[in-house]
């Protein structure tokens, strides 16, 4: 007879879900300055927007920020200020689900959908120009 103690979960693992910082859930409006400077508050409705995602997923954020003592510091400090220091972080893109980056495309099998022009004409979110009917947030004046 087994020990019931011993038993393992039959809750299956999460699967990770990589979050770039800067740009996803550093709102990140002025580009880089230097590592520790993270000085914006969080893009409209992630911390909402995670607490379902915690539920789902094993969150990673991930950042090259991290590889400096000071911009490893400046993260931690800034997720502690948003009640988020529960979050891992990490240099490397851990093997992941998903991954949820601002500067990045979806690959769809076929090179020829990525011409050079248009990968040099990319702009992330925050410098495209906004749709009619697009959630965004306002900018203070």
């Amino acid at each position: 007879m087994s020990d019931p103690s011993s038993t393992t979960s039959t809750t299956p693992a999460k699967k990770t879900l990589a979050l770039d910082f800067d740009g996803v859930i550093h709102r990140y409006s002025k580009g880089w300055t230097t590592p520790g400077d993270c000085y914006d508050e969080p893009t409209a409705g992630f911390v909402e927007w995670l607490e379902k995602a915690e539920d789902a997923f094993d969150i990673v954020i991930v950042s090259s920020r991290l590889a400096s003592v000071e911009g490893h510091k400046a993260v931690r400090q800034w997720l502690a200020k948003y009640g988020l220091e529960r979050l891992r972080t990490s240099t490397d893109r851990p093997p992941a689900f998903l991954s949820i980056d601002d500067r990045a495309v979806m690959f769809t099998g076929n090179w020829e959908d990525y011409p050079m022009e248009v990968l040099l004409d990319f702009k992330p979110w925050t410098e495209r120009p906004i749709a009619v009917g697009e959630n965004v947030e306002e900018e203070a004046t």
